[in-house]
């Protein structure tokens, strides 16, 4: 018997689903947006390769949160590194714990700190997320199959 796989976007979904409910997140609302390019950087965003993996705007007042994915992380999807992929979701949705802070302080600041501030805020969302990806359950995040194996 051949294993129907999970397409991308499925096990996307899932996956937020499952950190939504993880983090408690009910009543917020989270689009998921899939972008087939990679918008290139100044190395400010993304990845030290330059590209952006994907994209979050959280907006606490209204319980929204928006992620775009772009094309590594279908790659990545398609190649079997779930744990990079896993760990960008992860990251995306602990952008909604510092979003508080984040909102109040920017306004606040001037052309020159706010890359710092920028800087300081994706390094601790980072360190929250490894700390989380230690402690959450695995399956938050499906096999790729749809008979619930990992391929």
């Amino acid at each position: 018997m051949v294993k129907a796989k999970m397409s991308f976007e499925e096990w996307v979904e899932k996956s937020v689903k499952g950190l939504a409910v993880y983090f408690n997140f009910g009543g917020w609302r989270i689009n998921v947006e899939y972008k087939e390019d990679n918008p290139n950087t100044d190395g400010y965003h993304g990845t030290s390769e330059g590209y952006v993996y994907a994209e979050t705007h959280v907006d606490s007042a209204y319980l929204s949160i928006h992620i775009t994915l772009y094309k590594q992380a279908k790659d990545d999807f398609e190649s079997g590194n779930l744990d990079q992929l896993s760990m960008a979701l992860t990251h995306e949705l602990v952008h909604v714990f510092l979003d508080p802070f984040h909102t109040f302080v920017l306004p606040h600041l001037s052309e020159t700190t706010t890359p710092f501030f920028i800087d300081m805020v994706e390094n601790q969302t980072q360190k929250l997320t490894m700390v989380l990806l230690k402690t959450m359950p695995k399956e938050i995040f499906p096999p790729r199959t749809k008979h619930g194996k990992h391929d």
